[in-house]
C-alpha cells in the first residue's frame, strides 16, 4: 500500500493498471453469466461496475475519490456535452475522480470500449470527459450494482465478500 501523502501520478497509473488487469477475468465471468455473448473489448458495459471497484481500491489507499458519469441528454437544441467523447459523439460513461494534494484526476479503466487506451489517468480537465451526474445522483443505481464489485474487491484484498446482511456492520463495506 502507498502512503497517501507520497502518492504520485505514476502511482495512480500503477494502481489503475493493476486494477484493470485484475478486472479483466471478472468482466469475462460477468459477461458469461449474462449469456449475451462476449464483447470486444471485455470492458464494454463495465464502467459502472469497474468504477465502484476502483473506488474501493483507492479508498484502501486512503485516497479521496468519487464516481462521476456523463449521460448525453437530448434536448430541443440537440444532445448535451456529457459522457466521454469518442467517434464524433458523446457516449454514456462512468469513471472516477481522485484527488492528490490539490490536483484532481480522472481514472478510467474501461476507456478502450471507446477506442482509447485501456487505462486513462489524466487531469480532471481532460476535454474527452464531461460529467453531469455525481455519485449522489447515481446512488440508487450504484447500490443495485454494488454486490459484484464488492465481491471483486474482497477477492482483490483476499477476504470473503460480505453478505448483504453483514455489510452494514462492516467498516470496509458500508451500505451506500
Amino acid at each position: 500500500m502507498f502512503a497517501p501523502s507520497l502518492i504520485t501520478t505514476a502511482d495512480l497509473v500503477t494502481i489503475a493498471t493493476s486494477a484493470r488487469h485484475f478486472l479483466e477475468p471478472c468482466w469475462l465471468t460477468a459477461h458469461q453469466s449474462w449469456e449475451d455473448g462476449i464483447p470486444t473489448p471485455l470492458s464494454c458495459w463495465m464502467c459502472r461496475y469497474s468504477s465502484l471497484f476502483l473506488t474501493h481500491v483507492l479508498l484502501e489507499h486512503k485516497l479521496p475519490c468519487q464516481i462521476v458519469a456523463g449521460r448525453p441528454q437530448q434536448s430541443a437544441n440537440g444532445g448535451s456535452d456529457a459522457g466521454i467523447w469518442a467517434n464524433g459523439i458523446w457516449n454514456d460513461h462512468c469513471w472516477v475522480h481522485c484527488w492528490l494534494e490539490h490536483q484532481q484526476f480522472i481514472l478510467d479503466v474501461t476507456a478502450d470500449q471507446f477506442g482509447y487506451d485501456p487505462v486513462i489517468v489524466s487531469d480532471a480537465l481532460d476535454q474527452r470527459y464531461q460529467a453531469n451526474l455525481s455519485e449522489q445522483d447515481m446512488a440508487p443505481a450504484l447500490a443495485k450494482l454494488s454486490r459484484r464489485p464488492l465481491a471483486w474487491f474482497a477477492a482483490w484484498i483476499g477476504i470473503e465478500p460480505p453478505t448483504l446482511t453483514t455489510r452494514s456492520h462492516h467498516p470496509r463495506y458500508p451500505l451506500q
